[in-house]
């Protein structure tokens, strides 16, 4: 189990391998231990019934546990019933774990039609025509190039206004001072 595990996490880390596919992987492999579980539930409640059904047709029928003393026979009862209980409990454990698979696999479905819908997105965005790609990328690209001219041009701006408010107010500061 753990050579066949390690063997298909190296297959997937080497291997190019489509995130939908892996989501498709995991949600597979998710709804198979989700379908172990019910199957565990299912048999446990068979259990826990074959185990009342025989309790109560082994205290009807049985001649020897009327003819034990009533604190054995209470005892009995009591051991039956607290397996009872104990099956009980796996039960709803198995229950909870099987509500939990669920919202598992429901959250990994819901990220695989995202997936989807992105690679498709993808897809389509690929799929345009050449010429429409190469007049979309010049026009980007003109814009960041006059985008660029603009920040350089105010940055010129802030400059030359720096010095020539600067010269004046240090001239007048030097007259004062004398």
């Amino acid at each position: 189990m753990f050579d066949a595990e390690r063997g298909r996490r190296r297959r997937l880390a080497t291997a190019r391998t489509d995130p939908r596919d892996v989501l498709r992987e995991r949600v597979g492999r998710t709804t198979k231990t989700l379908a172990k579980a019910v199957d565990l539930a299912n048999d446990l409640q068979r259990q826990v019934t074959d185990t009342e059904a025989t309790l109560e047709r082994l205290i009807r029928t049985d001649p020897r546990m009327y003819r034990e003393e009533p604190d054995e026979r209470r005892k009995a009862r009591e051991a039956h019933r607290e397996r009872i209980a104990e099956m009980n409990k796996a039960f709803v454990a198995a229950t909870t774990l099987m509500d939990d698979l669920q919202r598992e696999v429901a959250a990994q479905q819901a990220a695989l039609r995202e997936l989807t819908r992105q690679a498709e997105e993808q897809q389509r965005l690929r799929d345009i025509d050449p010429d429409q790609a190469e007049r979309i990328r010049q026009i980007l690209v003109g814009e960041t190039k006059a985008t660029i001219r603009a920040e350089r041009r105010q940055q010129w701006l802030f400059f030359i206004l720096g010095v020539l408010v600067s010269i004046p107010i240090g001239v007048m500061i030097n007259l004062l001072v004398l």
